[in-house]
């Protein structure tokens, strides 16, 4: 008898030992406290090093993603994105596509963007990464088109006045 109350004693106390370990947390978990890691933001503004007026901006409408539009330092760029964890998806909508000469449009090529706190890695579609932007804090806001797409010249000239 003496042997199962020694197993049954053992059992317990491996137990209650191996109660108190822990797991290194799931996906997406921070290891180093209990609390889930956070959510990238791809809302903002975000900016190029070179050329100096590249950016991208993007508008969340729902969770699943939103709207952006920038300019690769010469074209504008505008489409929709769809948020998967920390990348997005980028579907290109209508833009400019006038020659720059002397401009790395570099920025032009995105098709993929990934956060990772305040840097955004740009991916094209074979997903090599283009370049890097940074999160704009408090920088100039995007300039806002002003009037009607379909005034003409001459309207546009006299609305002025």
């Amino acid at each position: 008898m003496k042997v199962p109350i020694r197993l049954a004693a053992l059992t317990a106390f491996t137990a209650l030992a191996l109660t108190g370990c822990g797991t290194n947390g799931g996906p997406g978990e921070d290891p180093t406290t209990d609390a889930p890691a956070a959510d990238p933001v791809f809302e903002g503004r975000w900016v190029a090093e070179d050329p100096d007026d590249a950016f991208l901006e993007f508008t969340e409408v729902d969770e699943g993603g939103g709207t952006m539009g920038g300019s690769d330092g010469c074209n504008g760029l505008q489409g929709e994105f769809r948020i998967d964890g920390d990348t997005a998806e980028i579907d290109r909508g209508a833009g400019t596509l006038k020659g720059c000469p002397g401009v790395d449009t570099w920025l032009s090529g995105v098709t993929v963007v990934v956060v990772d706190g305040d840097t955004m890695h740009i991916q094209d579609d074979e997903g090599d990464e283009l370049g890097v932007l940074t999160r704009d804090e408090g920088g100039a806001a995007t300039p806002t088109p002003t009037g009607s797409a379909g005034a003409s010249i001459d309207e546009a000239e006299d609305s002025d006045s």
